[in-house]
């Protein structure tokens, strides 16, 4: 062989090295994101749908259906206050229910639920 079909030959290798490097990096980068988003619920998917392989299209498709929904994120001030009427909730009896259930439809109407 000459020189140049040498190089040919290397470059081309060395181009199919990249490229194979460069779908098992963002599968694996992919991977991580969903696992890191979804968190539990990833590794539950998983396990139900016996494998990455399975689950991955339908948490991509969750993940396609939650950015449609249009959460935006509380204010520092609201989300306090979300936080301090669940806490209050949390903490009730069974006839203060109506009082949790008074809180989180104030909490929907003031943020449109």
């Amino acid at each position: 062989m000459t020189p140049v079909a040498w190089l040919v030959m290397v470059i081309a290798i060395a181009v199919m090295i990249l490229a194979a490097g460069y779908v098992v990096m963002t599968t694996l980068n992919r991977r991580c994101l969903l696992k890191e988003r979804f968190g539990s619920e990833h590794d539950r998917t998983v396990r139900e749908r016996d494998g990455r392989k399975k689950a991955g299209p339908e948490m991509q498709a969750r993940e396609l259906r939650h950015s449609r929904l249009g959460v935006r994120p509380l204010s520092r001030e609201v989300h306090t206050a979300y936080a301090r009427k669940s806490s209050e909730v949390q903490e009730c009896d069974a006839p203060a229910r109506s009082d949790g259930r008074r809180a989180v439809s104030s909490m929907r109407e003031a943020d449109r639920w």
